[in-house]
């Protein structure tokens, strides 16, 4: 509030002291115009006065202030007046005793007198009153600035004023007081307090301190002001607003934060349950899944929802399972056929004892019945069998090979009947070579 109220009161006073300037200008355009300064001193009667000369001249002045008045609302109207008695009266007719600001700008010897709010009756067609503030000035001669020569008096409408200062820069709901040193009210919204002393004396009393932001009563209200002194001048402008207003409008605040807030929380609320779904519950499954998977549970698999971090974590335990479970397959596998080659091993090593052992059974059997060729025979072919099988050995020493073909050239011997004759011969020291 303090702000915006400080920001406007300097587009007003922008304002305000842009007419006041301008009014000025006007004033000391006058001093310096040749036509105006012939106007206010060329005889107006008797001998030497040129009517001619003086319409001429009033003409182009009418035409300097005319255009003023038509593009410029707040101004009322202005009067010239010289010593040699020509007045010139320009914008709208108007009637009043301005005889104290004649006076004092009179001894003021050719500075600016702006004057205080003062009525003025229309006079014409329409009827009612102005309230005026004008700018009242002696025009002294150029080469010799002791001695005057006419007077200006421009004279500016205060609601057009008012209106012209305030513009769009004031809110409704905001009061704004042009007010004098001592607390006389320039501009007001409230036509009735222009030309008077503002009522409250503790705002007056405030601002003839110096103190720019400040609170104050009025009529059981409680009402904030904010002030900002003119540039150049003893003139204050004073914004002020209830408190029921600022309140009213932090009520507004209030709500607006209140559903922002509102929102605020509800999108918290998405994001944690967002949150949960993609991130901790993916994470906690993964837990459990892992836990199953020290358990020695390897059918342990975990949904993948995403294709994030988390979603990429579990799909690298997912393929981490199926790669441990295919090496505990292949593994296992393994183990079984070298269990089945062991047994296979073990049943070929039984099977050769049953049939030796049968063997030796036979043999011993064809000689208790004295079938001593018989068992003979069986003893080679006993040894045939040992021989060829080794116990699994690959290679078997030369002596062991070498009766595996005495004994094969036995049997077939005696097959062959007298057929056959063979001799088996061996250098010595090489029985135990590997063959």
């Amino acid at each position: 509030m303090i702000e915006r109220t400080e920001q406007n009161l300097r587009h007003i006073e922008s304002n305000l002291l842009g007419v006041m300037e301008e009014v000025e200008e006007l004033s000391s355009y006058i001093i310096y115009s040749e036509e105006f300064r012939q106007y206010m001193t060329l005889p107006v009667d008797g001998e030497g006065s040129d009517p001619e000369e003086m319409q001429r001249l009033q003409d182009h002045i009418r035409g300097f202030f005319t255009f003023h008045l038509n593009n410029k609302t707040y101004f009322n109207s202005a009067q010239i007046e010289g010593i040699n008695g020509a007045q010139l009266h320009l914008g709208e007719r108007v009637g009043g005793d301005e005889s104290f600001w004649e006076e004092t700008a009179r001894e003021e010897l050719g500075r600016v007198v702006w004057t205080d709010p003062y009525i003025m009756t229309r006079r014409g067609w329409t009827t009612g009153n102005y309230t005026i503030l004008s700018l009242f000035r002696v025009i002294n001669n150029l080469y010799d600035i002791s001695e005057p020569i006419g007077q200006v008096r421009i004279r500016l409408d205060e609601r057009e004023l008012f209106a012209h200062m305030t513009n769009s820069y004031l809110d409704p709901n905001y009061e704004m007081i042009l007010l004098q040193e001592e607390g006389l009210v320039l501009s007001h919204r409230d036509p009735k307090l222009v030309g008077e002393l503002y009522p409250n004396k503790d705002v007056i009393q405030k601002i003839q301190s110096g103190e720019l932001l400040f609170q104050y009563e009025n009529s059981g209200e409680e009402y904030y002001a904010v002030t900002r002194k003119v540039a150049g001048t003893d003139l204050s402008l004073v914004s002020t607003v209830r408190e029921e207003y600022i309140l009213d409008e932090f009520i507004g605040i209030r709500k607006t934060m209140q559903i922002i807030m509102g929102v605020a929380g509800l999108i918290g609320l998405v994001a944690i349950a967002g949150f949960m779904l993609t991130i901790i519950k993916p994470i906690t499954e993964l837990t459990q899944e892992t836990k199953r998977l020290e358990e020695g549970d390897f059918a342990a698999q975990v949904k993948v929802r995403s294709q994030d971090e988390i979603g990429q974590l579990g799909s690298r335990f997912n393929k981490a399972v199926a790669r441990i479970q295919r090496l505990i397959e292949t593994k296992y596998k393994l183990e079984i056929q070298n269990k089945e080659s062991e047994l296979k091993a073990l049943q070929s090593q039984i099977n050769p004892h049953f049939l030796y052992n049968t063997l030796d059974m036979i043999r011993w059997t064809a000689r208790l019945e004295q079938a001593f060729e018989t068992g003979k025979s069986i003893e080679h072919l006993s040894k045939l069998f040992r021989i060829s099988l080794s116990q699994g050995k690959l290679l078997i020493s030369l002596k062991d090979e070498m009766n595996y073909v005495q004994s094969y050239l036995e049997l077939q011997k005696r097959r062959l009947g007298g057929q056959l004759t063979f001799s088996v011969r061996m250098e010595e020291r090489i029985e135990q070579a590997l063959f």
